[in-house]
């Protein structure tokens, strides 16, 4: 929103009554999959990864050495490249090359 401006973007409401946050996750999941917001968006995850959701370093770690991917781990974790980035940085995980 901060490149294209606030402005430029509309608000709904599109469920309500949901009183927990197992219930916000999945409904997070279903709206972002049913708009494709995630790969033709603007979602930089694929939902329901609030505050109270957490993934050991570790897990993630042992992914990125599996897909060699910060990309590809962040797709099979639901959360942006850039969470992932980040955890390689604080851990002293080097980087996989591409060619």
């Amino acid at each position: 929103m901060r490149k294209y401006g606030i402005e430029n973007f509309t608000f709904e409401v599109l469920q309500d009554n949901i009183t927990t946050y197992e219930q916000l996750d999945k409904a997070e999941i279903y709206w972002i999959d049913f708009y494709d917001s995630y790969y033709n968006g603007y979602n930089a995850s694929k939902g329901g990864q609030a505050y109270h959701k957490y993934f050991p370093d570790s897990e993630i770690i042992k992914d990125y050495h599996k897909t060699k991917s910060a990309r590809k781990t962040a797709a099979n974790f639901g959360i942006d490249h850039s969470t992932v980035d980040r955890i390689l940085n604080i851990n002293n995980i080097p980087r996989y090359t591409q060619r």
